[in-house]
């Protein structure tokens, strides 16, 4: 009688084989959104460094016009047209995360120790 229940305790293989997957497919998921969020924010990093190499190249390029014919170069334009570009792309950004899913999904609880039939409770526990 004994191994009867002791038998039936055992967790069915094919349920379990299904929660591996489950919680495989759940990870797989959450990395592919890290990953997107990476290399979003690589791209960001990626834009504004060269946004800020254009910027320090065109201040040379005024010093060296400045230096060679005495013309004048206004920098806070240039500096005003790079400071503008950068709030536009700033707020594209911010708006595509708004409408953005969600990166990961909430997190589906698991049962703890063998599943057992309703009503029947796990040896030692009676």
């Amino acid at each position: 009688m004994q191994q009867m229940q002791a038998g039936s305790n055992k967790p069915d293989p094919a349920q379990l084989l299904a929660d591996v997957e489950a919680e495989k497919t759940k990870a797989d998921i959450i990395i592919n959104a890290a990953k997107q969020e990476l290399d979003r924010q690589k791209a960001i990093a990626e834009n504004d460094f060269k946004r800020d190499q254009m910027f320090i190249d065109a201040m040379l390029k005024a010093a060296e016009i400045q230096a060679k014919y005495g013309a004048q170069v206004d920098m806070a334009v240039i500096k005003a047209e790079v400071d503008r570009q950068r709030t536009e792309i700033q707020e594209v950004f911010k708006t595509a995360q708004a409408f953005a899913p969600p990166t990961a999904p909430p997190p589906i609880p698991m049962p703890q120790g063998p599943m057992m039939p309703p009503g029947m409770m796990p040896p030692g526990m009676q």
